[in-house]
């Protein structure tokens, strides 16, 4: 009887614990910077790497080389490379808001994508090349450290776990969409548009904040103290925690 009633005991707390876990993870989602920047990184995943998986045979459909088409992912790589450490410069830069360097990363992107169908030469791609990877390198290194700044020490697991989840599924359908697109309208430039439409919408979408109110848009710790030693004074989302090196949008 006392086994029994032991084990119900365990039962209750493993749920109660479940629950609470739970809980805990999906409350990252009270944080309004989280929230809109995930979104936003759904949103601009599905089309971020649509390029990369069409840009050879796009070459190729402009009489180049296979060979001459795959060259251009050197400059993508290098260029990528460089972005990341400067782009961590300025995210970690207290005048700077670090999604204001996110988005800019959208911009160039998108920008670069929908100009794609006009380069027919091979400097013209070479440019592109050049300034997309330039977008990737920022696109990587600023939404890792909003991820662990917009949340305190407690939920950054929760705001990886939760992101690559809904990361994966667009990263995912971008692809065979774009691919889709190309194999019926013959050519690469309707799915180069409409890439080019969803990163200058995933650009747009953390202007929202703005429309937020200052005191719940706050984003709770900073990575450059939040590194440190110190423990957070609170883990409740809705307080307001003052991070003056990561201004509002």
């Amino acid at each position: 009887m006392v086994t029994e009633v032991k084990s119900g005991t365990l039962d209750m707390e493993q749920q109660v614990g479940i629950k609470g876990r739970i809980s805990f993870y999906c409350s990252v989602w009270m944080f309004p910077v989280y929230s809109f920047v995930v979104i936003s990184l759904m949103v601009g995943s599905f089309g971020m790497y649509i390029p990369y998986i069409n840009l050879v045979k796009y070459c190729e459909d402009l009489g180049f080389t296979a060979q001459s088409a795959s060259r251009l992912f050197i400059f993508i790589g290098l260029t990528s490379s460089l972005a990341r450490i400067l782009s961590g410069k300025l995210c970690n830069n207290p005048k700077l808001n670090p999604i204001f360097v996110y988005q800019s990363s959208l911009f160039i992107g998108g920008v670069s994508v929908l100009l794609l169908p006009l380069a027919t030469k091979y400097w013209a791609l070479v440019v592109f090349s050049c300034a997309y990877g330039i977008s990737d390198g920022i696109f990587i290194t600023a939404q890792c450290y909003i991820l662990l700044s917009c949340v305190d020490k407690e939920r950054a697991t929760a705001s990886f776990c939760i992101l690559n989840l809904l990361y994966s599924f667009s990263v995912a359908t971008g692809g065979p969409i774009a691919g889709l697109m190309a194999d019926q309208s013959g050519n690469y430039t309707n799915s180069f548009y409409m890439t080019g439409g969803v990163l200058m919408l995933a650009f747009v979408i953390p202007f929202a904040l703005i429309f937020i109110n200052r005191k719940k848009s706050e984003v709770s710790p900073v990575v450059s103290k939040e590194m440190s030693d110190v423990e957070p004074t609170t883990t409740d989302p809705s307080t307001n925690v003052t991070a003056k090196d990561f201004p509002v949008v």
